[in-house]
């Protein structure tokens, strides 16, 4: 630049910021950046800037230094390209973002316990940051639920489901709920831009509605990925079942549909008939499905009661039960990749953040094991 006469102070400002927003640090970004010259000061906090800014976990929870640093950089951020839920477990970074006005691009909810939820007296808080977000955000995870039938707004009235109607950017949703939550159609026209749609139950004490999950799938044409997940287990878990297939029954109509994954739950382990009459209902619903589908995962988790362990015999016999009504399918699609796996578990470990990476479950079919079918 130097030989054709130009120097930093000749780059316009969007160039500048582009150019700042390599050093990613916020620290550096908030204390080093705006010392250099008057200019760099003056973008230094402008959104271009911070495009490239990632607020990830802090090291640990007593980790009260790291805790008041991260609550200063979320007081003065103005945008930042990804958010950990993880961060806002504590009342002071609640209020850091509350005060800060920050625009976030990707907010993700990393539970450490699968029932670790955003308590409703902040709810509002994270709604106002969506809100605020929804011309950028593309990546949010948001908790629905009616909190003993009060809905919980944000600052101008919203409710979570109108606040999630306003992202239309939104390319990647994962949404939970705990209970039964009023429904009025509020997303029966989908979010144009999604790509891929997780939707998980979350407890013991209910489903998402069908409804609502299907205008969801129904409404977003250019969905390529849906995921239907139960967390904790209701006996045969008729309630998730249901949606699963109402879900499915609607999303055979997305034209770019390329992969579903399935998360199916039994208690009754020791009836593998049972389960084997559900995965056929199951797969005999992807049947006419558009030819971009080619991958199904479905993970079964066999869940007992009592410190009873299945044998390997109603392991085979409930695998064995997966496989034969696979084999059906693949007859109707040879180009379709079905994918089994399956864990055990005690509800005790489901009900307080069970995983199959923790103690109280045993993996029996994996990555690391043999895939019981794999085209």
């Amino acid at each position: 630049m130097e030989d054709a006469g130009l120097t930093l102070d000749d780059l316009p400002d969007e160039l500048l910021m582009r150019i700042l927003a390599q050093v990613k640090d916020p620290f550096e970004l908030l204390t080093v950046v705006p010392l250099v010259c008057k200019r760099w000061h003056a973008v230094h906090r402008e959104p271009e800037t911070w495009a490239q800014v990632r607020l990830e976990e802090y090291a640990a929870e007593d980790d009260e230094d790291a805790k008041w640093e991260l609550v200063n950089i979320l007081q003065r951020a103005p945008y930042v390209q990804y958010l950990s839920g993880d961060l806002l477990r504590s009342p002071e970074m609640f209020a850091a973002v509350a005060s800060s006005g920050v625009v976030v691009e990707e907010y993700r909810q990393p539970y450490h316990h699968k029932y670790e939820f955003v308590r409703p007296e902040r709810l509002p808080i994270l709604l106002d940051m969506l809100y605020r977000s929804r011309h950028v955000i593309r990546v949010a995870e948001v908790e629905l639920d009616n909190y003993g039938h009060e809905r919980v707004v944000d600052s101008g009235g919203r409710n979570a489901l109108e606040v999630l109607l306003s992202l239309k950017k939104l390319e990647e949703l994962v949404v939970r709920g705990r209970s039964e939550l009023p429904y009025h159609g509020e997303l029966a026209q989908g979010l144009p831009c999604l790509k891929k749609l997780k939707v998980s139950e979350c407890g013991l004490g209910g489903i998402l509605d069908q409804v609502m999950s299907t205008d969801l799938i129904r409404g977003s044409k250019k969905l390529r990925c849906i995921k239907l997940v139960p967390v904790g287990c209701t006996g045969e878990r008729t309630g998730i079942m249901r949606l699963q297939q109402e879900c499915l029954k609607e999303a055979k109509n997305c034209p770019r549909l390329e992969a579903v994954e399935l998360s199916v739950g039994t208690t009754d382990w020791h009836n593998s008939r049972r389960l084997a009459k559900y995965i056929r209902e199951l797969l005999q619903t992807f049947e006419g499905f558009s030819p971009t589908l080619r991958r199904i995962d479905i993970s079964v988790q066999l869940v007992w009661y009592g410190m009873r362990e299945a044998d390997d015999a109603t392991y085979d016999r409930t695998l064995a039960a997966c496989e034969e009504e696979a084999t059906k399918l693949k007859r109707v699609n040879r180009a379709l990749e079905i994918t089994f796996a399956c864990t055990q578990g005690h509800p005790e470990q489901v009900m307080h953040g069970g995983d199959p990476d923790n103690d109280g479950w045993r993996q029996l079919v994996g990555p690391n094991d043999r895939v019981v079918y794999h085209w």
